[in-house]
């Protein structure tokens, strides 16, 4: 997924923790009179597991939704050129496509064609 719905997305993943406390704060206005400290106090000490339990139903539920939507909006992955091929056996791997190779007689020299630490010594 690429450009504006992946912003949106990323916004949208920070949105479940407010909104949960929203909506346990919304819960505590409608149950509680505010104008009576000690009230609230009781109230909210009393109620904490059922606060605790709001909070985390919201900040799941609205994060198994924003990634559902994002896993339908996914694309598959776009492949770089070539890839090499997985072979499952390989002592009877035919390859379909002939390769290049150069001609033996090309070559000058009968050296190794193999560099190690002893070919910059000198002779």
């Amino acid at each position: 997924m690429y450009g504006a719905p992946a912003y949106l997305l990323g916004v949208a993943l920070l949105a479940p923790l407010p909104l949960g406390f929203l909506a346990a704060m919304i819960y505590m206005l409608l149950n509680v009179d505010m104008n009576n400290q000690v009230e609230a106090e009781k109230w909210a000490r009393e109620h904490d597991p059922t606060l605790t339990a709001i909070v985390a139903g919201v900040e799941i539920g609205l994060g198994l939704i924003i990634v559902i939507i994002a896993a339908c909006l996914a694309e598959p992955l776009r492949r770089a050129g070539r890839t090499s091929r997985v072979r499952d056996e390989y002592d009877d791997y035919e390859d379909e496509r002939p390769r290049r190779r150069r001609p033996r007689e090309d070559y000058d020299d009968d050296r190794p064609r193999r560099r190690d630490d002893l070919d910059d010594r000198a002779r």
